[in-house]
């Protein structure tokens, strides 16, 4: 058991927050960053959003749900396939609005007429 506690030790304290996944891409005149962090229970989506230097931290939410990330003229989509658990979200960012958009594709096809697959 003696031998086993430092390892376990060594082990924790090489976990860092590495992302994983990591996707980056420009929104008119923001650079947007997203990516996983994975903990040692559970894996988080994260936003970051970048202008003119400055980064802001936009959200974190549980994995698997984001499905893209637009822009609406004052207003940064983040569309999901389902509701999101959100851990933390930022309502503005640099001047634009963050909006989460979680009606799942089904209740979206029926409501704009389009046929359910």
């Amino acid at each position: 058991m003696k031998k086993i506690s430092p390892l376990l030790l060594l082990f924790f304290l090489s976990c860092d927050d590495k992302k994983l996944n990591e996707r980056k891409f420009t929104l008119g005149n923001l650079e947007v960053d997203r990516y996983q962090i994975s903990l040692l229970t559970s894996i988080h989506d994260h936003v970051d959003v970048t202008k003119d230097g400055a980064t802001e931290h936009v959200l974190k939410t549980n994995t698997g749900n984001i499905d893209s990330i637009y822009l609406l003229k004052d207003t940064i989509v983040v569309k999901t396939s389902r509701w999101p658990v959100i851990y933390e979200k930022k309502d503005k960012v640099f001047g634009y609005f963050v909006k989460i958009d979680s009606v799942p594709h089904i209740i979206e096809d029926t409501i704009y007429g389009y046929p359910a697959n």
